[in-house]
């Protein structure tokens, strides 16, 4: 108890980690590497998901200027994407950002996770 618990850890779905205040000694030792076991096994999927869509992304057609690979590359990176976010961290005008986030939405990269029309955040598609 008080010593620090490694990062792998509190992937694991918190119903599992809630469980573990309510064990002690080797009941909680063997919960612990439950939850580090199931967090594994979500950061394995994670992976497999984000490869694929890099895959994906290596096919599609892009012209002399477009900031497509841009896009992806700051998609695989971040856990939210918006158009904003995604003009600065590839250096477009939001307006530019829209209209990627729309291509690569409608190549199946990416998907809206909002359902809003406006104010929308896109996550990898998987």
């Amino acid at each position: 108890f008080g010593h620090a618990i490694a990062l792998p850890f509190w992937s694991a779905p918190l119903s599992r980690i809630d469980a573990l205040a309510q064990k002690t000694g080797d009941a909680f030792q063997l919960a612990y590497l439950d939850c580090v076991t199931e967090a594994a096994l979500r950061a394995r999927r994670e992976l497999s998901v984000l490869r694929t869509v890099e895959r994906k992304a290596m096919t599609l057609k892009t012209g002399g200027r477009s900031h497509l690979a841009d896009a992806v590359a700051f998609a695989l990176r971040e856990p939210v994407v918006t158009a904003r976010g995604l003009g600065q961290g590839t250096g477009v005008s939001t307006r530019s950002a829209l209209d990627l986030l729309k291509r690569l939405t409608d190549e199946g990269l990416l998907r809206e996770a909002t359902g809003r029309s406006a104010w929308r955040a896109f996550v990898v598609e998987g």
